[in-house]
């Protein structure tokens, strides 16, 4: 068995960026040192020990558990949960984890234990392709519609319910393209909490005028020699909502609090949430 290459995080996140979910790499890359460490390079064909990797949950582990290693484990996804809702006609919402594990149970039930990775793949595919979303089933083409009981009643473009969403919480930034002797200054966010641990153009809170970023600045001690302002820009995250002003700045001397790095390293080296792409766009050319 070839060993694990080792890969620092800087390294595996610049692999992902634009990506999103960050979440979900920094995951992934603890499991992967752990499947490492502890089983030789290769996922455990158990499906708790599957539970027990970062970033691994109920759905992810029985997929792995039962297409890979043959084991007799559901896979409940959104798909899985819209094609149990209408053949159940249940209008509980599938946004309810009661009702995931609910589902979960019944399936375990139900699962061939000679094929399980073909049942849960044949129920995702099912969804996928047949029992669309937002109510437009191809309930014709469905070869268990003989079952369906929301094609009996009528309710089939009614289901699957799901819980309200709540309105994402709007956040207003000032963002920096800082320069100093033909660097860019970076800042890293903290470790926990969105983007947690990212590097980022640095920000300050609020939608600021330029004479308010120059006294921010001053009062850091940063002495800026010119100051333009970008076209503004809006990212969306799941629950939140970036609304950011931006400038390029020139400093004079390089502030301790950042990270100054070559251009040829910002391209290489650091990964960059796909939010600040927008004021990169004034030095594409010389990345």
């Amino acid at each position: 068995m070839r060993p694990c290459p080792k890969r620092t995080r800087r390294y595996v996140w610049k692999l992902w960026e634009g990506l999103g979910y960050y979440s979900r790499v920094r995951s992934l890359h603890k499991a992967a040192k752990i499947v490492c460490a502890q089983y030789g390079g290769a996922l455990p064909a158990d499906y708790d020990a599957l539970l027990g990797l970062p970033g691994i949950g109920d759905y992810t582990a029985g997929a792995i558990a039962s297409i890979a290693f043959g084991l007799p484990q559901p896979a409940v996804d959104g798909n899985v949960l819209r094609v149990a809702a209408r053949l159940t006609a249940d209008e509980t919402p599938i946004t309810d984890l009661k009702y995931k594990k609910l589902i979960a149970r019944r399936l375990s039930d139900l699962i061939p234990h000679d094929r399980p990775g073909d049942f849960n793949q044949a129920l995702m595919e099912l969804g996928a392709t047949v029992c669309l979303p937002h109510g437009a089933p191809a309930c014709g083409a469905c070869p268990v519609r003989h079952l369906c009981a929301a094609l009996e009643d009528g309710t089939a473009s009614l289901l699957p319910k799901r819980a309200p969403k709540k309105p994402r919480r709007i956040e207003e930034h000032t963002v920096l393209l800082v320069r100093a002797d033909a660097l860019v200054g970076l800042s890293q966010r903290p470790e926990t909490g969105l983007l947690a641990g990212l590097w980022e153009l640095p920000a300050l809170a609020g939608h600021l005028t330029p004479s308010e970023v120059r006294q921010a600045l001053a009062a850091r001690g940063w002495q800026v020699d010119n100051l333009f302002s970008l076209r503004p820009a809006k990212h969306i995250f799941t629950h939140v909502e970036w609304h950011m002003t931006g400038y390029y700045v020139e400093l004079s001397g390089r502030p301790e609090e950042l990270q100054f790095v070559t251009l040829a390293a910002l391209r290489a080296n650091y990964a960059l949430p796909s939010a600040f792409r927008p004021f990169l766009s004034v030095i594409e050319e010389e990345i």
